[in-house]
This record gives structure tokens, sequence and C-alpha cells, in this order.
């Protein structure tokens, strides 16, 4: 009786190392980072405004407020790469972005985010335009 118990303990252990052992070359995780194309021959305001500018955050459905990458193969199919995430959710990043580009125009005295709790002149809501032109035809 004794035995037996030493071989089914054994056997678990053995069968429990086994399962952490890996005998193919498996594919190593891809992490990817939004970033904005900016352009540096923009220059600065000569004069910014005296005010401060609230961006509000971005939002996306549920699906896409994963740091999950995900794709479309067909009209309304939609799935996640298996190996390829965001760094951070896109929608956070997107907000980001949206401050680096004001910020970098120079239009505003202070460029900063809805949840930072700073007092506010003007707020801006969904502007996703800021991210590839710049905002200087927005606010003149």
């Amino acid at each position: 009786m004794r035995k037996a118990t030493r071989v089914v303990v054994a056997g678990a252990m053995i069968a429990a190392l086994a399962g952490c052992v890996s005998f193919g070359q498996q594919e190593t995780q891809r992490f990817y980072v939004l970033v904005a194309a900016l352009d540096n021959r923009a220059g600065k305001a000569v004069m910014p405004r005296a005010a401060t500018l609230l961006v509000a955050s971005t939002t996306a459905s549920g699906f896409y407020e994963t740091p999950e990458i995900a794709y479309s193969r067909a009209p309304g199919e939609r799935a996640y790469y298996q190996l390829s995430t965001w760094t951070e959710r896109p929608s956070r990043r997107i907000t980001e972005l949206i401050i680096m580009c004001i910020e970098r125009d120079g239009l505003f005295k202070t460029v900063a985010a809805d949840a930072s709790g700073v007092q506010v002149q003007r707020a801006v809501q969904g502007l996703f335009g800021a991210l590839g032109r710049g905002i200087r035809g927005i606010f003149k």
C-alpha cells in the first residue's frame, strides 16, 4: 500500500513537471507604441494665448479599450492579434498625443488633460485632426 502511494505521488510530480517543459520554439510577445509623426518645421506661435486649454479624454468602445491590437479580415468581424499588444490602451495614448501636438504648436499658455484638475477657459473634445496637422487652423 505504501509503495503504491509513492508511485502515485511520483507519477503526479512527473506529470506536473512535464507540463512546465516546452519542446517547441515559441514566438515572442511584441509590444507597439503609438507615436505621432510630428512636423519639426512647424514653429511655435509668436504670441501664445494666455488661456489654458483642457483636452477631454478620448474614449473608445469596450472592444478597443484594451492593450490588445484589433484587426479585421472581413466587414463586421473583429479579433485580437495573439502575440502583439499596445504598451498602453490606445484611447489614453491618443489623448497624450493630442496634448503633445497642441503644446508643440504653442498656441496656449498651458495645455492639460481633463483629469488633471486644472481650471480652464476652453476645452477640446475628440480632436483627432490635431495629431496629423496641428491645430493652428482651429483656433484663430
